[in-house]
């Protein structure tokens, strides 16, 4: 009898082990899932957030050539902890103006980049958009 006893206290302490192993894994698998998807959405936050100051450089670059057709671009614009940056101007009125607009959010980790580039026309006093998109790189 006493024998039993012993083997019955082995096998209820190696079942309390393995049980334990089991959920401790459960919880580790939980809690990386946890923080990949946190992570994905912080990522998601910060490109809205960048493409968002891309798009406030392009209405501002499309405001300062209306004002001035002689508008040359190259210019930064620092908002938060990010900025965006209205490369120099190409081409011309006799064929296309190109803008290009770089927004950037800079992230403890990483940064997050969106890129703008907008083709115009005139015809005064109004300036025609022939195409306004989101690109990977210029």
């Amino acid at each position: 009898m006493l024998r039993n006893k012993k083997d019955a206290g082995f096998v209820a302490l190696t079942s309390v082990l393995i049980i334990g192993a089991v959920a401790v894994l459960i919880v580790a698998g939980t809690f990386s899932r946890s923080i990949g998807e946190m992570d994905r959405g912080l990522s998601r936050e910060f490109s809205k957030e960048a493409l968002s100051l891309a798009n406030l450089c392009a209405e501002r670059a499309l405001y300062s050539l209306r004002l001035d057709p002689d508008y040359s671009g190259n210019e930064r614009f620092v908002i938060g902890n990010g900025y965006c940056d209205i490369l120099p101007l190409e081409g011309s009125w006799e064929s296309q103006k190109i803008i290009k607009i770089e927004g950037k959010i800079e992230g403890e980790i990483s940064s997050y980049a969106k890129r703008i580039k907008i083709n115009v026309s005139s015809s005064e006093p109004k300036i025609i958009i022939a195409d306004w998109r989101e690109i990977a790189n210029f």
